[in-house]
């Protein structure tokens, strides 16, 4: 449907001349930028220009100007708009400062108010909430002055999404429900569904989860039967509902919209978003105790990371592989998956940009098994911030997620005080939220740290809800574990009946869903898994090498190539040096001059030649090589760089001689200085440390 439209408007753009050609290539830039905005902004850019020159000539001509001055304030805005898709929002500031300019003078509301409904979509880019608000307000005014209510509903839900952003949530329900109402009458239903999700998201802040499930559901009944709204803000609806039903126990449901979901991502070729919503399906498998499904999900994960690089993924699927392994008791293959986590978290930054919301997962399932190979540093401070974050904002949403990872990872690698605060406040956000999944495991955290301390009558209280909670749900992964806990805790203090109970309902559970048959399935999967990853390596490695011996073999030829020319032009210097000696005696001086100037310059040809080919032949790890040494050791001559280029591509001494036109004692002399240069002891071998470098 988009690429019809967009060649509809190339269409229209051929086909016209002049300032309509200018308006048609406008909308077209308004509607390519969600598909290439590269191109989106060429175009802009070149309109915005043109528009320019026309005013220049209709105002020598006299001609009247508003069409011209309305149609380059619209092309300005459609560039901002490009600037802003392109993160280059200071740019598209200006942009829309000037194209407000334009529309005031000409006074036309309705563009005015369009054009400060973005420039207030950029300054919340920015996180310039005030300036966002006042501009917001400026489009209210003014819309209300004229008579203008057509963008009334959606002014109003943009400025109830700023009052929530900036903790002002009474007055945020107020705006977005006024304009939910203005959009049904209006029968505006784009809008309507965008503040339904407003609504949905703002309660969720406040941990109304009840209103914000309605909230929700309306938004995808109306959507659902409406068709307003493309597939990728289809799949982010349903990924963001999905974990607000997770929260509240309803796993199946939370699966049913991840699956929806993620069949959008794979339509839409979003491979790290379908990976993410992958190991969101296994963790819900996981708490369900269904360990052979979601071992099998996150192969499916690692399938998809070894076409498409997201080791964030990688990483949160190792550590899920371990907790699944420690859970059915293979302790040896957990504490595999979770070494492999931790080696491939070392060469993760922890940033948004390389899969933050993996990355600290995997972090927390780590803490989860109190790996002591494990640095957890900067991970707990990562969870401090967003607590002090969410604290300062007054956005309860996910609070009690953040509780969990840093009550675990406080209680096994920091103040076990500080943990316990932070599991005691979670638990009573979710007790607020009625989050029953969420509470049970916080409960059953809490539990596990009173227990390692010997507070065994707390960590029996914490942990007895949280089984209440978890068996009446189900969650079987939260009830074995407090189970186990249980257990321990009686028949330390000697309460054998409770002891022998626990036990039982342990042993029950274990044999329905850690049975040999289910661990024998999660190794095979584990082996495939390994399988496919090696397989994928050596694909890897054997197409890096056939790459590798493709280059080698186009350097040789254009080297022997070039070692037939300078033969040639070595013998043709050979003979111009003879015919010298039978040149008069009186011309003897300036013909020696020519000759030795020739010989220079076929010297100079030739090097010029050699290393030119080089450089046009080498490939990028050859190039990389050469930047890393001249910038190690800039006393290296030219020649002597040269040399070492040679050496890498294990060229023989011989070969130096032959393809630098030099004797074997120069050869000698100067890997003599390059060793000098390079500081290399009398032991070393030059040919190893330069392929090593």
């Amino acid at each position: 449907m988009l690429q019809d439209e967009i060649a509809k408007l190339r269409r229209k753009v051929e086909y016209n001349r002049g300032l309509r050609k200018a308006q048609a290539e406008t909308e077209l830039v308004e509607t390519l930028v969600r598909v290439d905005n590269g191109e989106a902004l060429r175009i802009a850019d070149s309109t915005v220009e043109r528009l320019q020159e026309m005013q220049a000539k209709a105002a020598a001509r006299n001609i009247r100007l508003e069409p011209y001055r309305e149609a380059e304030a619209r092309a300005r805005r459609a560039l901002a708009y490009s600037m802003r898709v392109a993160k280059r929002h200071d740019e598209a500031l200006t942009l829309l400062r000037c194209a407000i300019e334009i529309y005031e003078e000409l006074d036309n509301a309705p563009e005015l108010i369009h054009t400060l409904q973005l420039l207030n979509l950029t300054y919340r880019d920015l996180e310039q909430f005030e300036a966002a608000l006042a501009t917001l307000d400026k489009a209210l005014a003014l819309g209300r002055q004229v008579g203008y209510g057509k963008r009334e509903a959606a002014i109003l839900g943009a400025r109830g999404l700023l009052l929530s952003l900036l903790g002002r949530y009474r007055e945020a329900e107020q705006d977005l429900e006024a304009g939910l109402d203005l959009a049904r009458i209006a029968k505006d239903y784009l809008t309507e569904f965008v503040i339904l999700g407003d609504l949905g998201l703002l309660y969720q802040r406040q941990l109304k989860s009840e209103a914000a499930e309605q909230k929700l559901n309306e938004a995808i009944e109306l959507e659902e039967s409406r068709h307003i709204i493309g597939d990728l803000n289809r799949m982010v609806m349903y990924w963001n509902y999905s974990r607000l039903q997770a929260d509240r126990g309803n796993l199946r449901g939370s699966v049913s919209l991840l699956n929806r979901g993620i069949a959008l991502a794979d339509s839409a070729g979003l491979h790290n978003d379908k990976a993410s919503m992958l190991l969101y399906v296994a963790g819900m498998q996981t708490i369900e105790a269904d360990y052979a499904a979601a071992m099998a999900t996150i192969g499916q994960v690692l399938d998809i990371c070894s076409a498409h690089p997201f080791d964030a993924a990688v990483a949160k699927s190792y550590a899920m592989q371990a907790i699944i392994f420690a859970a059915v008791g293979d302790e040896l293959a957990a504490g595999e998956a979770a070494e492999a986590c931790v080696e491939l978290l070392e060469k993760i930054d922890v940033t948004p940009a390389t899969g933050y919301f993996e990355v600290m997962a995997a972090a927390f399932h780590l803490a989860e098994l109190n790996l002591q190979s494990f640095d957890a540093a900067p991970y707990i401070a990562a969870f401090e911030d967003s607590l002090r974050t969410k604290r300062d904002s007054g956005n309860l949403n996910k609070l009690p997620d953040i509780c969990i990872s840093l009550g675990v990872l406080l209680t096994n690698y920091g103040d076990r005080q500080a943990a316990q605060q932070v599991l005691e406040e979670g638990i009573a956000l979710s007790r607020r939220a009625d989050y029953g999944l969420t509470q049970s495991t916080l409960q059953s955290k809490l539990g596990s740290l009173f227990a390692s301390e010997g507070r065994h009558s707390k960590a029996r209280s914490q942990l007895d809800e949280a089984l209440e909670l978890a068996s009446r749900a189900p969650y079987p992964h939260v009830q074995i574990f407090s189970l186990e806990l249980l257990a321990q805790i009686c028949d330390a203090s000697g309460l054998d009946e409770e002891t022998r109970k626990h036990r039982q309902e342990l042993e029950t559970l274990r044999q329905r869903y850690c049975s040999p048959d289910v661990i024998l399935a999660l190794r095979r999967q584990r082996d495939k898994d390994r399988i496919l990853g090696l397989e994928t390596e050596l694909a890897a490695a054997q197409s890096e090498l056939k790459e590798l011996r493709d280059k080698i073999s186009v350097l040789q030829r254009q080297m022997q190539s070039r070692s037939a020319q300078n033969k040639q032009l070595t013998e043709r210097l050979a003979h111009l040096t003879e015919a010298m000696r039978f040149g008069e005696q009186e011309e003897h001086t300036a013909f020696q001059q020519r000759i030795e100037k020739m010989r220079a310059e076929i010297q100079t040809g030739m090097e010029q030649a050699d290393w030119s080919t080089f450089e046009r032949e080498a490939g990028e790890q050859e190039q990389e090589f050469m930047r890393r040494l001249i910038a190690a050791y800039p006393a290296l001559t030219n020649t002597e760089r040269k040399i070492c280029a040679l050496i890498r591509l294990n060229n023989t001494t011989r070969d130096l001689c032959r393809l630098l036109n030099i004797s074997q004692r120069s050869v000698q002399v100067y890997r003599y200085r390059i060793r000098k240069k390079l500081q290399l002891p009398s032991e070393a071998d030059l040919n190893a440390f330069i392929l090593e470098f």
